[in-house]
C-alpha cells in the first residue's frame, strides 16, 4: 500500500468505514518494515510510517461514534444507503479534529 492509492481511494469514496481505511495505514507500515533494509534509511522511513500511523489513529479516535456506527451499518447492509431517520436529526460536532503533527513531503 502507499499514500497514492490511499489517496486515489478516499477521492473515490472507497473507504466507507474507518477500519478499512486504518488496515490500509497499517499495511504502509508493514510495507515499510518488509521493504526497507534495517540500515538508518530504512529505519528513518519505518519511523515515518509509524508517526503516520500514530498521527492517523490518534485522529480516527476522536470520530464520532454515533458516525462510526451508522457507517459500519452501512456495510453491513451491502453497501451505501440514504441517511436514515435515525441520524437525520443528530447534530454532529463543530469541532474539528485536533490534528496531532504535521509532516510535509519535504520534511519526510
Amino acid at each position: 500500500m502507499d499514500m497514492v492509492t490511499m489517496l486515489q481511494r478516499v477521492d473515490n469514496g472507497w473507504y466507507i468505514t474507518r477500519s478499512t481505511f486504518l488496515q490500509d495505514i497499517d499495511l504502509i507500515v508493514s510495507n515499510a518494515k518488509v521493504y526497507n533494509g534495517e540500515d538508518y534509511n530504512g529505519a528513518r522511513i519505518v519511523s515515518r510510517a509509524c508517526q503516520l500511523r500514530d498521527v492517523v489513529h490518534g485522529m480516527i479516535s476522536q470520530m464520532d461514534p454515533a458516525l462510526v456506527a451508522y457507517c459500519d451499518k452501512i456495510v453491513a447492509q451491502g453497501g451505501p444507503v440514504h441517511l436514515s431517520n435515525e441520524l437525520r436529526g443528530s447534530t454532529f460536532p463543530a469541532t474539528p479534529v485536533v490534528q496531532l503533527g504535521t509532516a510535509t513531503r519535504l520534511s519526510a
